[in-house]
């Protein structure tokens, strides 16, 4: 069996919520766990009338990836989830709290507004961010 200890290098703290994402759905893609972030599978065996078997099994894999989830986020935001037992509610719920409408004009003004060079240098570097912002 795979380790399921945390070994990602972020943590959601609440402002860092598209890159720890990001990570994680790589992380939970890589352990194939992310069907358990895309929709409640447990609940849709359950609704299917599927084998006790299948349902246990399932309940295993989602319960590895929510381990992911709540060792990668900050104990304060988790006090917040700990009730939630499906993965896809968990995920559904952060992204609703902290996550950005990627089609909200004010997100990316903010996006924009933020990229400010404090030296010439820097340049280089707030342009690249503002053609990566342009090309979304």
């Amino acid at each position: 069996m795979s380790n399921l200890n945390n070994d990602l290098n972020i943590r959601l703290n609440g402002n860092n919520f598209e890159v720890w994402h990001s990570i994680v759905m790589d992380t939970l893609y890589i352990k194939k766990l992310n069907k358990y972030a895309e929709k409640d599978i447990v609940k849709e065996l359950q609704e299917n009338g599927r084998s006790e078997e299948e349902i246990r099994k399932a309940t295993i894999e989602n319960k590895k990836a929510r381990l992911i989830i709540l060792t990668s986020i900050n104990p304060a935001i988790a006090k917040d989830i700990l009730k939630l037992e499906s993965v896809f509610s968990i995920m559904t719920y952060l992204k609703g709290e902290y996550g950005e409408d990627e089609t909200d004009m004010l997100y990316w003004a903010n996006k924009i507004e933020k990229l400010k060079a404090k030296n010439i240098k820097e340049i280089p570097k707030i342009l690249t961010k503002l053609d990566n912002i342009l090309r979304i």
